[in-house]
């Protein structure tokens, strides 16, 4: 769906911009509905190199119940470990 492309997109362009404020729109929407977007976001955190995303995303991983996600948030906690 064209309207869920885009807002990967625009996951994948905040994560890129590396800026405060970015990366808070990012936090926020690691609570979508949609599982494609919150793994995409969750991906986009693993690789921003940020402490903050270890926190976020390590809080994720302990309120989370869905397995892909908790699958995910994993993934992107090794991401960041490699990464700092």
């Amino acid at each position: 769906d064209s309207d869920k492309e885009v807002r990967i997109a625009a996951i994948h362009g905040l994560a890129s911009i590396g800026k405060e404020d970015s990366f808070n729109a990012l936090i926020h929407m690691m609570d979508d509905s949609d599982t494609d977007i919150k793994i995409s976001v969750i991906e986009a955190l693993g690789n921003s190199h940020s402490s903050y995303a270890d926190t976020h995303l390590r809080y994720a991983l302990a309120h989370e119940t869905d397995a892909k996600i908790q699958d995910a948030i994993r993934k992107a906690l090794a991401a960041l470990k490699e990464s700092m």
